[in-house]
């Protein structure tokens, strides 16, 4: 057990860690890339990088609120949320999600 933290894998996924342990990454829900887009905003696709296929499957600012951002609380459950709005989405200890986008 360590710090909690959030970044990209070496796949361009969006990972959760605890220490040195991986507890989810965005493969886990089927999504394939993770990049900034233009408006700077995370958003994770399937496809390939620069080549997504559809919409965004996730999206920081999935609320429609500008200024959403992803906040980890080190000592609760969820772990990992957004906040302005509504806190949407988040994901526990377990690395399970909690809500959606």
């Amino acid at each position: 057990s360590g710090p909690w933290g959030f970044g990209l894998t070496g796949q361009g996924r969006l990972m959760l860690y605890n220490g040195n342990k991986k507890v989810w990454d965005s493969g886990k829900s089927g999504m394939d890339f993770c990049n900034m887009n233009v408006g700077g905003a995370l958003a994770c696709y399937n496809g390939k990088p620069h080549e997504p296929q559809g919409g965004a499957r996730f999206a920081l600012h999935c609320g429609g609120k500008r200024g959403s951002f992803m906040l980890i609380a080190q000592n609760s459950d969820p772990v990992l949320q957004k906040r302005n709005d509504q806190m949407s989405w988040g994901m526990d200890k377990d690395g399970n999600e909690v809500g959606d986008c």
